[in-house]
């Protein structure tokens, strides 16, 4: 047994070197690894992230994990989330692109959310034992691709920090999830 946690613990530690690059927080986030403190006093949120094609999500609402840019239709993203403590949260729902930078979403106007670079939260004090990204930013998020854009992996991500805490120190984090999303031409 000694073996095989030494033996992990040199993989864990390798991966995240190479990938000193893109920071600690988004090693931590991409990787899927996330710490969590206080893990004794706050139980774990189930948390979920869902790209659906915006005309036939009210036909099929199956996920979406690839899109072509020549689709002339904007994908919507969900996020969900419930949780049995209620001690206040913030929220960030947002996505990495690819090269590496990360966008949040925030609260909007009446055309929707608004997607900004960084990590600021969707909501901040939320004491709610379910709470979705459409409570928090008035609608859920929409975005039309086009050829303009980046292509390669997308990866949404939703963090769940104490309220007040640094959400780029993975050490506040209590709850995280991540999507793929693959765009092509």
């Amino acid at each position: 047994m000694k073996v095989v946690k030494s033996i992990l613990v040199s993989c864990i530690s390798l991966f995240l070197r190479s990938l000193r690059k893109v920071g600690f927080s988004l090693a931590l986030l991409v990787s899927g690894i996330t710490p969590f403190v206080h893990a004794e006093t706050i139980p774990q949120p189930v948390i979920s992230i869902l790209t659906l094609d915006v005309l036939l999500a009210p036909l099929i609402a199956g996920p979406v994990f690839t899109w072509r840019t020549d689709r002339a239709r904007p994908l919507e993203f969900i996020a969900t989330i419930t949780r049995s403590d209620i001690s206040p949260v913030d929220v960030y729902f947002g996505v990495i692109i690819p090269g590496g930078r990360v966008f949040s979403w925030i609260p909007g106007t009446a055309n929707g959310p608004v997607l900004v670079e960084g990590l600021s939260p969707a909501g901040r004090g939320i004491t709610a034992a379910a709470i979705s990204g459409a409570g928090l930013l008035g609608s859920d998020p929409q975005n039309l691709f086009s050829a303009s854009q980046p292509i390669g992996l997308y990866s949404l991500f939703v963090v769940l920090v104490r309220s007040g805490a640094d959400a780029s120190n993975p050490g506040n984090w209590f709850g995280a999830a991540m999507s793929p999303l693959i765009i092509s031409n």
